[in-house]
């Protein structure tokens, strides 16, 4: 029996719901073996593939891979065979172009059945704090504030402790009893993409089974990407399974490597909601700190009610206009989750040049969109930290608005696009107005609709 695209949820709606999920941070990522194996890691056939020839046992394919390991304890005890998993999975290499992609994704909680460190490895090289958490002890230094990775399976630091043989199997829910309680937490509170995932063991769908069992068909759904196996006669009701007992849809791919393209998209929309705002000033007449005050407010409520987030490294007493009318707002219309729709990355007073540059450039990599406004410094009439902003959003083929009428840093970057509008081809309609208007509420408009239009 085949099982057509059009059963299942189709790609748009996957991109659709994610999407939405991902940018309000809702979803948490689950990864199997299948991640680790596209990172070098080898798959748990060929790691015990030593096991097998020194048991002289002829084909791995015959036998359950936990009871092979637990044979193989049994014969040679546990040290040897933390012996094995150590030449083999405790390796230097970790780069992973999936593992690359999810990173960017910025997922809060990652969990995984695999006991290697690629994932922390990847998120160490992009400079993003993580913590560990692979037994039950490790559940009291949970940190909201950073990415958690939860191994289901413990870590290669701790062989002695890892899931890997029938007895560990075995033991599991009582061994980890407290781990397997906060994966249901998760499964119920949030929603899971899976990937790489064979769900082969009983792990995840027990704890599954048993949230629906008490929640019934108000479950919340969970996501995977699985390659189609059209000439699979099993595979059909494999699929319908996970969506009937255990409310995990499929989505299904012809070529492993779609994967990566539709994960890529996945970033791309919850970015393009992402709105860098780059700006600076210190005293200003009167009438253009009123102007400033009345822009950060339309332009707060405007892109916050269009369903986009604000990202700021709160500049020079932009803090008190941006900051104050979008958390205003929030509260007036009953959004409590303030820190998700108003990303604040303040700089630090005594922060190096190197160090404000990286911090520049992560900000702006989170974004799809940079809108400049004034860009005054104290000492100077124009901003060195604005203008680097703009040459980091020009490097990064950002969405670049410079609004022209607020002067300053933000009317030379104006100017410059002006003189190269065929390079902002989604300006063209509107650059002139930039420079020209200074109604906060058409201003707020035009940005709106420049976004809008990009989307």
């Amino acid at each position: 029996m085949h099982l057509s695209l059009s059963q299942n949820i189709s790609k748009e709606q996957f991109l659709s719901i994610l999407s939405k999920k991902l940018l309000d941070e809702n979803l948490s990522l689950f990864v199997g073996a299948g991640i680790s194996i596209e990172a070098g890691y080898p798959a748990w056939q060929n790691l015990l593939a030593p096991c097998l020839k020194q048991l002289k046992l002829s084909n791995i394919k015959d036998i359950d891979l936990f009871k092979l390991a637990q044979y193989y304890v049994n014969e040679f005890g546990a040290p040897a065979l933390s012996d094995v998993i150590s030449e083999n999975i405790d390796r230097l290499e970790y780069k992973s172009e999936i593992i690359e992609i999810l990173i960017e994704s910025k997922f809060k909680q990652i969990w995984t059945t695999n006991f290697d460190k690629v994932i922390e490895k990847n998120l160490e090289k992009k400079h993003i704090r993580s913590k560990t958490i692979h037994s039950n002890y490790d559940l009291t230094h949970i940190n909201d504030n950073i990415v958690n990775v939860f191994k289901l399976n413990g870590d290669i630091s701790d062989l002695q402790n890892i899931v890997i043989t029938q007895d560990d199997i075995e033991g599991h829910e009582k061994t980890r009893e407290l781990m397997i309680t906060f994966l249901k937490k998760a499964l119920v509170s949030d929603t899971f993409l899976f990937l790489g995932y064979s769900f082969t063991d009983s792990l995840v769908l027990n704890c599954i089974k048993k949230i629906h069992d008490c929640l019934g068909n108000s479950m919340g759904y969970h996501y995977t990407i699985i390659k189609n196996e059209p000439d699979n006669p099993y595979f059909f009701y494999f699929i319908k399974d996970l969506e009937q007992r255990y409310h995990i849809k499929t989505l299904l791919i012809d070529e492993y490597s779609d994967i990566h393209t539709i994960l890529r998209e996945l970033n791309r929309r919850v970015t393009l909601k992402k709105v860098f705002i780059s700006g600076s000033f210190d005293v200003l007449p009167e009438e253009e700190n009123q102007f400033a005050d009345r822009l950060c407010k339309e332009l707060s409520n405007k892109i916050l009610s269009s369903g986009y987030r604000i990202i700021t490294g709160m500049g020079r007493k932009i803090e008190n206009y941006l900051a104050g009318h979008a958390m205003q707002y929030m509260l007036t219309n009953n959004i409590f989750n303030i820190e998700r729709y108003l990303i604040m990355r303040p700089f630090q007073e005594l922060m190096p040049s190197e160090d404000k540059f990286r911090h520049r450039n992560m900000l702006i990599e989170d974004s799809s969109s940079v809108i400049f406004i004034f860009g005054k410094s104290v000492d100077l009439k124009y901003s060195i930290g604005v203008k680097e902003e703009f040459e980091i959003a020009k490097s990064k083929k950002k969405v670049i608005i410079p609004i022209g009428s607020t002067g300053y840093q933000s009317e030379i970057i104006w100017q410059e696009v002006k003189d190269n509008i065929t390079l902002y081809p989604y300006l063209e309609r509107y650059i002139d107005q930039l420079k020209t208007n200074k109604d906060p509420e058409i201003i707020a408009e035009i940005i709106i609709d420049i976004l809008q239009n990009i989307d």
